[in-house]
C-alpha cells in the first residue's frame, strides 16, 4: 500500500509547510509536497489532499489534468470532485486513499517529532541524576532516560513513564517536567521510555517494547527496587500503560503496584465524530485523531483488541486482578467519556483507587500549561498516589 504526506499538526506545533518526501507505493513511487497548511500535492496521481476549514478530515480531489493545479474561485470549485475514501483515477485504481493519507501523515509527523515543542512547564531546578540507558526488548534496543533522585539507593522504588503523542509523535522529552516532579515528590526513580512510534512501527511494537522495559525495570539486578514498580502515561501513553497492566496480569508479570492513566486513549473503535464533542475537538483536531488511529492500528480487528481499546464494548468486562488504577480526565476532552466508562469498570472490578475529573481544561492541558494552578494540583495528586502505592509497607 502506498503512503503519502501530511498537512499540519496544530496540537503539537509542528508546521509541515514546504516539506517534501518520496514514498514507495504498491507498484510505483510517489512524490509528495506540502504546499501549505491545508494542501498536499501528490504526483503522479494528480491528486490533492486538502483539509477543510473545520479540520474534520483530509479530503482528496482529482485534478484530471496532466499536472496538479491550484483550486481557487467558483470555477475551480466546479471542476473539483470530492472523492470518497476509495476512488479511481484516470490512470487506474488506487487503494483506500484515506488510509494512505493517514498513514503517510503519521509517517512525516513521526519523522518531524524532534521539532515538537517542549512542555511549557519545566522543573529543571530540581536536582537529579539524569542519564540514558539502552534496554533490550523483543523489538530491538530502546533508549530510556533515567531520572534518579539525589540520595537514591537500591531500595528506592521505580516508576515507568510512557509519553503521549498519538502513538506517532516521538518526543519523550516533552515529559521531562513531569518526570522531574514525580521523581522529587514521590521519591522514586523514573524511567522515561523512548519507544518506537507508528506508522513505521504499528501495534503491538510500542506496547511490547514498554512491557519489556517494565520487566527489565523489575529485575532484581537493577540499581533500584524493582519489586516496587508502577507505570503511567498521558494520552497515548495512558493507553499503553493500561495495556501493559493487562499484559502483566495475563502473562504473570511484572507485578505493578499502580497504573496512572492521565487523559488516556481507551476506545479506538468508536469514530471520533461519535464521541461527545469529538467533531469539535481542537486538541487534537478530529482529522489528526484519525491519522493517529490508522497509523497505530490500521485495521478494524486490531482496533477492537482489548490492548488497544480496553474501554470499548466487552473489553471492559474482565478487569479483575489488574494493578490498582488512578484515572484523570479533562472536562473538555473528546476522550473523556471513554475514560469515565473505563474508570467505572475498574471501580466495578475493585481496582480503582481514584477517578479525578479536571474541570475547565482540555486534552494536553498540562503540556501546554494553560492552567498552571490546575496542573500543579493534578501533579501533586498523582505524585501522592505513586508515593503511597510504592512506599507503603
Amino acid at each position: 500500500m502506498g503512503e503519502a504526506c501530511p498537512t499540519s499538526d496544530a496540537a503539537c506545533g509542528v508546521s509541515l509547510t514546504g516539506q517534501a518526501c518520496r514514498v514507495r507505493g504498491r507498484d510505483r513511487d510517489f512524490d509528495l509536497r506540502v504546499e501549505s497548511q491545508s494542501r498536499c500535492i501528490i504526483n503522479p496521481t494528480y491528486a490533492v489532499m486538502e483539509v477543510k476549514a473545520d479540520e474534520r478530515a483530509p479530503y482528496w480531489v482529482e485534478n484530471g489534468g496532466s499536472a496538479p493545479r491550484s483550486y481557487r474561485g467558483a470555477s475551480a470549485r466546479r471542476r473539483t470532485r470530492w472523492m470518497p475514501a476509495r476512488t479511481w483515477f484516470h490512470n487506474g485504481p488506487m487503494p483506500n486513499l484515506y488510509k494512505i493519507a493517514a498513514r503517510a501523515t503519521g509517517r512525516v509527523m513521526s519523522s518531524l517529532s524532534r521539532h515538537a515543542p517542549a512542555s511549557k512547564r519545566t522543573f529543571s531546578d530540581l536536582p537529579a541524576d539524569v542519564h540514558d540507558v539502552t534496554v533490550p526488548t523483543r523489538h530491538g534496543p530502546v533508549r530510556v532516560t533515567v531520572y534518579r533522585p539525589s540520595g537514591a539507593t537500591a531500595s528506592t522504588p521505580v516508576h515507568v513513564n510512557v509519553h503521549g503523542g498519538g502513538f506517532v509523535i516521538r518526543h519523550p522529552r516533552q515529559d521531562d517536567a513531569w518526570c522531574r516532579y514525580l521523581m522529587t515528590h514521590a521519591d522514586v526513580v523514573v524511567l522515561n521510555v523512548d519507544y518506537d512510534t507508528a506508522p513505521q512501527y504499528p501495534f503491538p511494537v510500542s506496547l511490547e517494547q514498554v512491557h519489556d522495559v517494565a520487566a527489565w525495570a523489575a529485575d532484581p539486578a537493577r540499581e533500584w527496587d524493582g519489586s516496587r514498580l508502577s507505570i503511567g502515561g498521558q494520552s497515548a501513553g495512558g493507553s499503553l500503560s493500561a495495556a501493559v497492566a493487562r499484559m502483566s496480569r495475563d502473562e504473570g508479570g511484572p507485578a505493578l503496584a499502580l497504573q496512572v492513566l492521565h487523559y488516556p486513549v481507551l476506545d479506538m473503535v468508536t469514530p471520533m465524530g461519535r464521541k461527545p464533542g469529538g467533531e469539535h475537538s481542537k486538541v487534537p483536531p478530529p482529522w489528526m485523531n484519525r491519522v493517529f488511529g490508522l497509523s497505530y492500528a490500521p485495521d478494524a480487528a486490531t482496533r477492537k483488541n482489548p490492548l488497544v481499546s480496553p474501554a470499548w464494548g466487552p473489553n471492559s468486562e474482565n478487569l479483575g486482578g489488574l494493578a490498582p488504577a488512578v484515572v484523570v480526565t479533562a472536562e473538555f476532552d473528546a476522550l473523556r467519556d471513554e475514560a469515565v466508562r473505563y474508570a467505572r469498570a475498574l471501580e466495578g472490578a475493585g481496582v480503582l483507587r481514584e477517578h479525578h475529573d479536571v474541570p475547565g481544561v482540555d486534552h494536553g492541558y498540562d503540556i501546554m500549561d494553560r492552567s498552571p494552578d490546575v496542573t500543579a494540583h493534578v501533579y501533586s495528586l498523582l505524585a501522592g498516589h505513586v508515593r503511597q502505592a510504592l512506599h507503603q509497607p
